[in-house]
């Protein structure tokens, strides 16, 4: 069992077979391949001549072509072109092992870097990769400046948060900055329960503040049928982090794509 050499479908051993001589005569005589089909849309995609690639591989085969009767009969009909008229062929010639050829070695990237595009590109090119292999060098990302910032409760622990969160790439890195001070305070928040005064502590405390203590200052009461109710008094104490900054720049960003 095998495969038509034209349309790839499945054939057995009744399989007409014709010699590259004869198989030669035909092409010679106007056979083509479909270049109206998918097989010539990828290859004027790639910016091959669909007809002169499929000659130029027919005229160098060595091996006898196997074809089903459909293919079989086709092919006849241009041994003798003034005797015949010539049918075109069909789209399963796109799957025929003697014709259709893979795209190519699989295509593959890396990434270089560099304090410039120049610099990035120079790293690329003295990747050792050989350049007709090379398909593209793109610069996917230019120098950039950038900033983490960092919190803590003092501003030795936000500068340490700050300079923790600078990638290990980054260059020219600044000195860290403390752009906010931490503060602590404190609030009386009346409330009928502790969970009250938790929850209601935030409207009035700065943004970002964290809570730090909750201290009950007068008991609330609940009286008997809403008789001599009264709201407790809570004591919280509060305090908002230290913040600081580093300012640093990204390495700019070339992609080779090559193939292996």
């Amino acid at each position: 069992m095998g495969n038509c050499d034209l349309c790839n479908t499945t054939i057995g051993d009744s399989a007409k077979r014709y010699s590259p001589n004869t198989v030669r005569t035909v092409v010679r005589n106007g056979l083509r391949p479909d270049t109206y089909g998918p097989m010539g849309g990828l290859a004027a995609a790639l910016g091959r001549n669909l007809n002169q690639g499929w000659v130029q591989m027919v005229m160098a085969d060595t091996t006898d072509w196997a074809l089903c009767p459909a293919c079989a009969s086709r092919l006849e009909s241009y041994l003798h072109p003034a005797s015949q008229p010539r049918q075109q062929p069909s789209d399963s010639l796109l799957q025929s092992h003697k014709f259709y050829k893979p795209s190519g070695p699989p295509l593959r990237s890396r990434k270089f870097y560099g304090q410039t595009v120049d610099e990035a590109k120079a790293a690329a090119q003295a990747a050792g990769i050989p350049p007709g292999k090379v398909k593209e060098l793109k610069v996917t990302r230019t120098v950039r400046d950038d900033t983490v910032k960092g919190e803590g409760p003092d501003a030795a622990a936000a500068i340490n948060a700050a300079k923790g969160r600078v990638p290990s790439a980054a260059f020219d890195v600044g000195a860290a900055e403390v752009f906010a001070t931490g503060e602590k305070g404190q609030l009386e928040i009346k409330a009928q329960s502790e969970g009250e005064a938790r929850n209601d502590w935030r409207i009035e405390a700065p943004p970002g503040a964290s809570l730090d203590a909750c201290e009950c200052q007068v008991a609330p009461k609940s009286g008997f049928l809403g008789i001599g109710q009264r709201l407790g008094i809570w004591r919280m104490g509060w305090s908002t982090p230290f913040r600081a900054k580093v300012s640093y720049k990204l390495p700019a960003e070339v992609t080779l794509t090559y193939q292996e």
